[in-house]
């Protein structure tokens, strides 16, 4: 029920300030973050940043899974880019739909979950737990397609996944939340 009232929440536009000298649009804002993180995606995926990786595997940096726990501090509308611009950006060298569909998938559901489980319990605790839950659906349902595309067997294929994005998404994506979050309560307008 949480999930369909959060799908709900996404489509309603914020009104804000009603006063017509404010030059401070939510609405504005909120598109603003949408497009930077559907920007921020596939401009990876064409420049070559996902697949740049520092270090070999199971340490190794991607630098496209940074910034999915970023979702978890500057919200819903920024869900809504990670959930188009992820699948948008496969779409450049995907192997099939399933590719897309799987990684779209992936990429909302761990955002849009993890964004809940921020805005419901406050604290840097709730935003490693946030780092968690993305990584878990990350690696169930993108690594499942990974080992079937493979040709892998699924515990290869969850372990891949995971390791991949282990140092990206709990590592550095959340030091990145943090520091972001620490911003905006100190006043910062991100």
């Amino acid at each position: 029920m949480r999930l369909a009232g959060f799908l709900v929440s996404l489509r309603r536009i914020s009104i804000g300030n009603r006063n017509p000298s404010s030059t401070h649009s939510p609405r504005g804002s909120g598109v603003f973050v949408t497009g930077a993180f559907l920007t921020l995606f596939i401009l990876g995926k064409m420049v070559g940043f996902e697949g740049l990786k520092l270090g070999v595997q199971p340490f190794e940096l991607n630098f496209t899974a940074v910034l999915l726990p970023l979702a978890m501090v500057l919200g819903r509308f920024a869900v809504a880019g990670i959930s188009i611009g992820c699948p948008l950006a496969h779409l450049f060298d995907s192997r099939n739909f399933l590719d897309v569909g799987s990684a779209g998938a992936a990429a909302f559901v761990g955002s849009a979950l993890a964004y809940m489980l921020v805005k419901r319990y406050s604290g840097y605790k709730s935003i490693f737990a946030g780092s968690v839950v993305i990584t878990a659906s990350w690696t169930l349902i993108f690594g499942a397609y990974f080992a079937f595309a493979s040709n892998l067997p699924m515990l290869t294929g969850f372990a891949e996944t995971a390791s991949s994005l282990w140092i990206g998404v709990n590592v550095a994506g959340v030091a990145l939340a943090i520091g972001l979050s620490k911003l905006r309560s100190r006043g910062a307008q991100i």
